[in-house]
């Protein structure tokens, strides 16, 4: 299902076209099948039965004006139904991205770890061709705690000891109160100390959608060289200058959030918390993927990016931690 633009994606697409390289490199976006997310099957953005890089760059090319060539960071999509691995999506849902991956050779992906997962586990998943990160995501946390889970309690150690054996990037979208939490904060602090040559990617700013948040915390793990910061989805420059600026931009990468950014809207700060604001089809808003990009050209412009730095974030950074 192709999502169409609109005149307010027209309008911001026209305004940061000029900027956007001729190549890009999406470090953070999803493909699904139907049959693994039953959570969210067909709802919103969720129609396919089965998505693959084709209808993502159906919807996404016509956001991207001038982008000539695009690599994809594949990972599956989250749904509590993977948890249990006798039923075999988990599975299925690693294997679908592991096929797209030999169909194109320029894409790579991500393999879905559980808490359960032994590193012979996690180290069998990481060696099929073309798959680069490790992706947990609070669903597999034991109970139902919602989004009130530690990051350890789904992200199991022995992800940990794969990545610093094997240098594989963790997608960390962490929950709580994103770094403003105490347990969350004195994690990272020390997996990442524990861990050296485990490269961590924080996803979404840190989950910066709330702007102070990222601007307070950010630059207390950012000296840090395995700490990595994806843009995916964030559509304010403050978390982005926050990533930008303790890292030199060498650990910053661009990313979409397909298909979630296909929605009509986007994260907005409210005090020192943060709330979607989000419209149907019929609106008049942008989809979130115009919004975040545009958000990242307002970023440049203040930070006074040169060509290298934006091309740095959007392909090369990505190439030199997937590899």
């Amino acid at each position: 299902m192709k999502h169409a633009v609109n005149d307010a994606d027209r309008r911001l697409s026209e305004i940061y076209g000029e900027f956007l390289p001729k190549k890009i490199l999406d470090a953070h976006m999803h493909l699904y099948l139907g049959e693994s997310i039953p959570k969210v099957r067909g709802t919103g953005v969720f129609q396919l039965e089965k998505a693959l890089p084709e209808d993502y760059m159906e919807d996404m090319l016509p956001l991207l004006p001038g982008v000539e060539s695009i690599r994809l960071n594949m990972m599956p999509f989250p749904d509590p139904a993977l948890n249990a691995v006798s039923n075999g999506l988990r599975d299925l849902a690693n294997d679908h991205i592991a096929r797209q991956i030999a169909l194109d050779g320029s894409h790579f992906g991500a393999a879905y770890v559980l808490p359960g997962d032994s590193g012979e586990d996690i180290w069998k998943m990481v060696s099929v061709p073309g798959i680069c990160c490790i992706k947990p995501y609070f669903y597999g946390a034991p109970g139902n705690r919602g989004g009130a889970v530690t990051i350890g309690e789904f992200l199991p150690e022995s992800a940990w000891k794969v990545a610093n054996e094997k240098g594989t990037p963790i997608v960390l979208h962490m929950m709580r109160r994103n770094l403003a939490d105490e347990d969350n904060f004195g994690y990272i602090q020390q997996m990442t100390a524990k861990y050296p040559q485990a490269p961590l990617v924080l996803a979404h700013c840190a989950r910066g959608f709330d702007s102070w948040t990222a601007v307070k915390y950010i630059p207390k793990l950012a000296e840090r060289d395995n700490i990595w910061f994806d843009l995916a989805a964030v559509c304010e420059t403050a978390p982005m200058m926050a990533s930008i600026l303790k890292t030199a931009g060498k650990r910053v990468m661009w990313g979409s959030d397909w298909p979630i950014c296909m929605n009509r809207g986007k994260a907005i700060s409210l005090k020192d918390d943060q709330q979607w604001l989000l419209g149907d089809e019929q609106s008049d808003y942008a989809r979130v993927a115009a919004e975040s990009i545009f958000a990242f050209y307002q970023t440049a412009l203040l930070m006074d990016l040169d060509q290298t730095q934006v091309e740095d974030i959007f392909y090369h950074n990505a190439l030199a931690l997937f590899k």
